[in-house]
């Protein structure tokens, strides 16, 4: 390995599609994924993040019996998988190339605390663990933001043309009003205050490209930070090739 290249191994480069300016990501494909991935995460985070705390559960609950260590093991091993799939979403939706890390490999000549020994300190599998717990956390936060500003814009947008459907309610003036209303009385429902809710509804899809970006950003970079291979790994494989 190159010793000039040991720095940008130890902190992988967040790579990310070419930006396009915030009024044309709305119709950009690109932000469509992001969001896509957003929603995946959220899917998965429950499991990846109860995955983890399972594992770590057992290596606690199973350390005085030492051959039962096997099982958590082969769950820190498998958290791999959990590693490709993510480094997988992120290739398709995000456009994040990560290195997978080096395969691992099976020595049949050491003993059976070698092997389990190797198995609970599998550093990649260890890393997409730690991986999965932090993604419940980013995921509720990353998701729940998201879908409120992208729903208060398309339905700020769009207000006008589905609020007659609304069951009319009394306002502060005694009147019956159809439409979404503020402060318990306050309905959207002349020409006037139609025209502020769209241009509410614009400014809130405006905030939700940032927002969309900036929480695909925000899973880059710990996809780069976690789930890619570290320059000691990397001279390892090497020196083993």
């Amino acid at each position: 390995v190159d010793p000039s290249q040991e720095d940008t191994m130890t902190t992988p480069a967040v790579n990310r599609p070419e930006r396009v300016p915030v009024w044309r990501a709305l119709a950009h494909r690109q932000s469509w994924r992001e969001f896509a991935y957003v929603n995946v995460a959220m899917l998965l985070a429950p499991f990846a993040f109860t995955w983890t705390v399972t594992t770590a559960s057992l290596i606690g609950g199973l350390l005085v019996t030492v051959v039962g260590l096997f099982v958590p093991g082969t769950m820190v091993v498998a958290g791999r998988g959990w590693g490709a799939m993510y480094r997988g979403l992120a290739r398709g939706l995000l456009g994040s190339d990560v290195a997978a890390p080096p395969r691992r490999r099976r020595r049949t000549s050491v003993s059976v605390s070698g092997s389990l020994w190797a198995m609970l300190t599998d550093a990649p599998g260890w890393r997409a663990l730690l991986f999965g717990a932090v993604s419940l956390p980013v995921a509720i936060v990353s998701f729940t933001v998201s879908w409120t500003f992208l729903a208060l814009g398309v339905g700020g947008v769009t207000h006008w043309a589905w609020s007659w459907s609304l069951p009319a309610q009394v306002g502060w003036d005694g009147q019956m009003h159809r439409g979404a209303q503020i402060n318990g009385g306050w309905f959207f429902d002349t020409p006037g205050r139609q025209l502020l809710l769209v241009a509410i509804g614009v400014v809130s899809l405006l905030v939700w490209v940032v927002v969309n970006r900036a929480a695909a950003d925000v899973w880059r970079w710990l996809t780069a930070t976690m789930l890619a291979p570290t320059a000691t790994e990397l001279r390892v494989a090497a020196l083993e090739e």
